[in-house]
């Protein structure tokens, strides 16, 4: 993005909707950090009534694309959830092109 452009947010108030009776969702985020050639992943897990039940937040070394942290966001969300033995996760990410190419 240009110097001095902002991007264009969504009109509506996005929210945050809890997932069904019986279901978990994992909310997820990516973030890189260039001056030090780190990234890290964020995973947060809740339940139905939005109460957090697991997160983990991890460093990554020697990602520097967005796409590519927030792919294996996505995959350790999915990893945690089976180690956590959580059934019937929606998995939740900021990056629709990520999760549609998913």
């Amino acid at each position: 993005m240009k110097e001095g452009m902002k991007a264009a947010r969504p009109k509506e108030n996005l929210k945050w909707v809890p997932p069904p009776q019986g279901w978990f969702k994992a909310n997820v985020h990516g973030a890189i950090f260039k001056e030090s050639n780190l990234a890290g992943i964020g995973v947060v897990v809740r339940d139905s009534q939005g109460w957090v039940l697991v997160a983990l937040s991890e460093k990554v070394e020697g990602v520097q694309e967005a796409e590519v942290i927030k792919t294996l966001a996505i995959q350790r969300a999915i990893r945690f959830a089976i180690e956590t033995s959580f059934n019937c996760v929606i998995i939740e990410s900021d990056s629709l092109g990520v999760v549609k190419a998913i």
